[in-house]
């Protein structure tokens, strides 16, 4: 059994398509294909049903996917921690981010990372906040910037901006667009213009 076994494992249950899950890897459907099939050997059960429009779990894939999870979780802690020993920071940190330069010094973030750690490649990924999210649960990400409002089971989130967000219209929407709050202006059509 391998890591990268376990990661295909985890991507094509989160995504329940070999193929979307093959390109989120970076490796090809066939490589994919593979992984699945001997991570199945490996284990001595079948953890997917194919079906017309992707895979779904079985019963055992289903009970297999949290331990996977944690195993990919566990890798990362023991590389993370093999470093710290060694007292250096080496090796590849996968970031993914959301495209905000006014909430991200992403500039400023990679010109610090490069200063402190001259070892480390960092790796940056612009996706929005639910790949962000399934990527960390994934292992495919190490950290990232996203936007929510709960933090997902598994992981960890430090709060370090509110953020506004605005609903822009033309000017002659005004009355559509002001007034009752969002949530409840969201339930009606919008009429005009």
């Amino acid at each position: 059994m391998e890591l990268t076994h376990l990661r295909t494992f985890v991507a094509v249950a989160e995504l329940q398509h070999l193929t979307q899950a093959a390109e989120r890897l970076h490796v090809s459907q066939p490589a994919a294909s593979a992984h699945i099939k001997a991570l199945e050997e490996s284990l001595g059960v079948s953890l997917f049903e194919r079906r017309a429009g992707g895979l779904s779990l079985t019963a055992q894939g289903q009970a297999l996917l949290e331990c996977a999870k944690e195993v990919l979780a566990a890798s990362a802690a023991l590389r993370s921690k093999a470093r710290e020993i060694a007292g250096t920071v080496d090796g590849k940190f996968r970031l993914g981010v959301r495209v905000d330069p006014g909430l991200i010094p992403l500039g400023d973030l990679v010109r610090s990372t490069r200063q402190r750690h001259p070892k480390l490649e960092l790796e940056i990924h612009q996706l929005n906040s639910l790949n962000i999210l399934s990527g960390i649960q994934s292992g495919e990400l190490d950290a990232g910037f996203a936007l929510f409002n709960r933090v997902p089971v598994g992981l960890a989130a430090l709060d370090l901006e509110q953020v506004d967000y605005r609903v822009v219209a033309p000017a002659d929407w005004r009355a559509a667009v002001e007034g009752p709050k969002l949530s409840v202006r969201s339930r009606q059509p919008i009429t005009g213009r």
